[in-house]
């Protein structure tokens, strides 16, 4: 939809280019992270993966910051208009994928949206400075946002894992009591028949004695 729109609004088959440019990053990214998981299952976790993945998130903001670099026109306002509404909701449909790890969601905003504000600012119109500083406070809101839906997702995650320890906690506790009450019944239980043996001796010879003195 986005190719076809532009496409129509600027007549140049580059724009096919971009859009496959496009595709090309979004299959690589699928593969690679579809690739990273799987090896995951045989390998422990570590801190490269974290890299790896990053690579992938980058080479999908290039290709979005591509659609500005090739295609903004100070000539043509609508283009520009267009491009920065389709870059505005690329940057704050990222935060649901890649708020989970702040770097990614950080530097994809970064990736996306500075090319914005840097074709703003060489353009001479006074009009395009000013949404500059608008694109701006619109990466400062999404960037603070981002920081607060993260701490909130860290801390409910670590809520999670915490009740999940309780929970484990609580259940070795109560195979404990269960295991210690068995042998309380056992303890019981052996220990009444330890007593009735020598009373049962005791009755019997108190009955021996009775039958002798009649």
């Amino acid at each position: 939809m986005i190719t076809l729109t532009l496409n129509s609004l600027i007549e140049d088959n580059g724009i096919f280019y971009w859009f496959a440019f496009i595709l090309l990053a979004v299959f690589f990214r699928a593969w690679f992270s579809t690739s990273i998981k799987n090896r995951l299952a045989f390998v422990p976790y570590s801190s490269k993966f974290e890299t790896w993945f990053f690579y992938p998130i980058i080479l999908n903001g290039l290709a979005w910051a591509s659609l500005v670099i090739f295609f903004m026109d100070e000539n043509e306002p609508i283009v520009n208009a267009f491009i920065m509404i389709t870059i505005a909701g690329i940057a704050s449909g990222s935060m649901s994928t890649l708020i989970s790890v702040k770097k990614y969601y950080f530097s994809f905003v970064f990736v996306v949206v500075g090319p914005v504000i840097v074709s703003l600012l060489l353009m001479e119109a006074t009009e395009y400075n000013i949404f500059a500083i608008m694109v701006l406070f619109f990466i400062f809101f999404m960037l603070k946002n981002g920081a607060v839906f993260n701490q909130e997702l860290t801390s409910n995650l670590r809520l999670i894992t915490n009740n999940e320890a309780l929970i484990q906690d609580l259940k070795n506790e109560k195979d404990k009591a269960i295991e210690l009450s068995e042998l309380k019944s056992q303890f019981l239980a052996n220990m009444s028949h330890e007593i009735r043996t020598p009373l049962n001796a005791i009755t019997g010879f108190i009955k021996i004695l009775k039958d002798i003195k009649n």
